[in-house]
């Protein structure tokens, strides 16, 4: 008999805000406290991106490379926490303990771990902080290998697979529940973009990006809960 899945249901009650819920009108940025507060007073789960930072410590951003939120042309995991530079609003770039301590188990977090660190050592750095965590959070990532050391080191923090619609039909086949991630990652759901929905699998399914009213009507008929930016 198989093992039980970890369950999900937290993530599955409200909308996810997708980064926060950020708004450039008013001048509150994606992945900022701002962006967080937000989502809190509304009572939204949060999602965010983790970097590793050439000093160690986590960033909270999205992009590999700083340029479109802060002016400067440079990869972030090329930067220390001191010389990260502010964002366009003139915001601090969080760490992920500032943020864990900010939303302090009012939301559920979804956070992913992006993919441009050595093999393990983002989840390595990021594992000690999230177990003193007390608030209900999960874990994704497009890596199958961040899946599988979460399942290893950590197997009750709920996991899940993402994935993009850039991939090939053959591969994203391989990471649903029937194929690859049983054996080496076995989520406990598929956060996939909306574009390739629907999809063959029996775990529970979030849908990225949903920006209009439209894609939301759509993707409902399949998924379990959606991960939005401005319908919120």
């Amino acid at each position: 008999m198989s093992k039980a899945r970890n369950n999900i249901d937290f993530l599955l009650q409200k909308p996810i805000a997708h980064r926060g819920l950020h708004n450039v009108a008013k001048n509150i940025p994606e992945n900022s406290f701002a962006a967080f507060k937000a989502a809190i007073i509304k009572g939204y789960p949060i999602e965010l991106d983790l970097h590793l930072l050439k000093d160690g410590s986590i960033a909270v951003f999205h992009d590999d490379n700083l340029a479109r939120l802060t002016g400067l042309d440079k990869n972030i995991k090329d930067c220390t926490l001191v010389d990260l530079p502010k964002l366009k609003d003139h915001s601090k770039i969080p760490t992920l303990q500032q943020v864990l301590d900010l939303v302090a188990g009012k939301v559920p977090i979804l956070i992913e771990f992006k993919t441009d660190a050595p093999k393990y050592a983002l989840e390595r750095a990021a594992l000690p902080i999230l177990q003193n965590y007390q608030g209900a959070f999960a874990i994704q990532s497009f890596s199958p290998h961040s899946l599988h050391f979460f399942k290893k080191n950590a197997p009750t923090i709920p996991r899940g697979q993402l994935i993009s619609s850039k991939l090939p039909s053959a591969i994203i086949e391989r990471y649903t529940a029937k194929h690859l991630d049983n054996f080496y990652t076995r989520p406990d759901f598929i956060a996939v973009d909306a574009k390739k929905l629907p999809l063959d699998t029996d775990l529970p399914i979030l849908a990225w990006t949903i920006r209009d009213q439209q894609s939301a009507k759509s993707a409902q008929t399949c998924a379990s809960n959606l991960i939005c930016e401005q319908i919120l």
